[in-house]
């Protein structure tokens, strides 16, 4: 009973008298304990699937709330929204964001990972009151991006239209529409586009594979910056895998450096986690090639850490020319013949 206790300490609000709950749970046994130490994490993956507890496919409008997260240990509690009373924690100056009516469930999970970011055990309680499964939201989640640009990108997807269409779509939506504003209340519009078969190239090619990652210039005329993730097939031909699409910083001049390494990082993550889920398994490419864009390698490492980083030779070639022109203050017209022989 005493470890189950401690849990308090984690930051679960249960109600006024938050040792209760816990002892009516120690002595339920209904509790669950699963390790996956020495199994496949495809074991896991449907379990936590199963529960809705897949820590990389959470949303904002789930029923379990991460209450506490500390990433170096690979520990995360989460306890359901309708066994947590926020009115206890926030204060009165504060608005009310309770998406769920808090009805007393006493559901909750504490979930360790490794350095690998692999699962690795699970004990929690996952009996949810009746009345906590039929409950819907007292409120809408918060969006940062406008619903309607969101349904047309999603509702084309499930038709298998070209995303470059989708993309073009949208755009005339957001002129028309949005007086050709795509900040939203100051937020920046970020979307992550892949259809179906592409989602399945990208498992086929790039897990235990190869992936390129490139920035598009002149995408737009809207300051909008695009990002696409590409493979190659077994007959030498790059296909695009997803998109990576998001605004520019509101008042910024150079609409090309108006990003940061964090922003790629969640589209990545965003990219990944989807890829994952829908195999079972973590997303894992194994080298990835780049131009000399340090924002966008760091990302790729955060995302991937045992990820090999290549450059692209033509970004090579053009980074060495450019710096002899700066040292030396001549350049000299490369030979149209000289990149077959490199």
């Amino acid at each position: 009973m005493c470890r189950f206790v401690m849990l308090v300490n984690f930051g679960l609000i249960f109600g006024q008298f938050s040792i209760c709950p816990i002892f009516l749970i120690s002595t339920s046994g209904a509790f669950v304990h699963v390790e996956w130490k020495n199994k496949s994490q495809e074991d896991a993956y449907q379990f936590l699937k199963i529960h809705n507890l897949l820590l990389e496919n959470l949303k904002q409008d789930s029923k379990w709330k991460t209450q506490y997260s500390d990433k170096k240990k690979g520990l995360y509690i989460l306890q359901c929204s309708c066994g947590s009373d926020i009115k206890l924690k926030s204060s009165l100056t504060r608005k009310n964001r309770q998406m769920y009516t808090f009805i007393g469930c006493l559901a909750f999970a504490k979930i360790k990972k490794d350095k690998d970011n692999n699962y690795v055990a699970l004990d929690s309680y996952l009996k949810h009151l009746d009345v906590c499964i039929n409950s819907k939201p007292q409120q809408s989640p918060p969006l940062h991006i406008n619903e309607t640009v969101k349904i047309i990108a999603i509702n084309m997807l499930k038709v298998q239209i070209h995303p470059a269409t989708i993309l073009e779509d949208n755009m005339k939506f957001i002129e028309l529409n949005l007086g050709g504003n795509v900040l939203i209340d100051n937020e920046r519009l970020m979307l992550v586009l892949a259809t179906l078969e592409q989602k399945k190239l990208a498992w086929k090619y790039g897990h235990n594979g190869i992936i390129h990652f490139n920035r598009t210039f002149g995408f737009s005329n809207k300051k909008v910056l695009l990002f696409v993730l590409l493979v190659v097939n077994q007959n030498n031909k790059r296909i695009p895998i997803g998109y990576l699409l998001f605004s520019a910083a509101s008042g910024v001049q150079r609409i090309s450096s108006s990003y940061n390494h964090a922003i790629l990082k969640e589209l990545l993550k965003q990219y990944k986690d989807k890829i994952s889920i829908e195999n079972n398994h973590e997303f894992l490419p194994k080298v990835a090639i780049t131009d000399t864009d340090h924002k966008e390698r760091l990302a790729l490492l955060e995302v991937w850490p045992h990820i090999h980083l290549l450059l692209c030779e033509f970004h090579i070639i053009q980074c060495w020319e450019n710096k002899m022109k700066q040292v030396l203050e001549h350049f000299t017209t490369r030979d149209p013949g000289r990149n077959q022989n490199i």
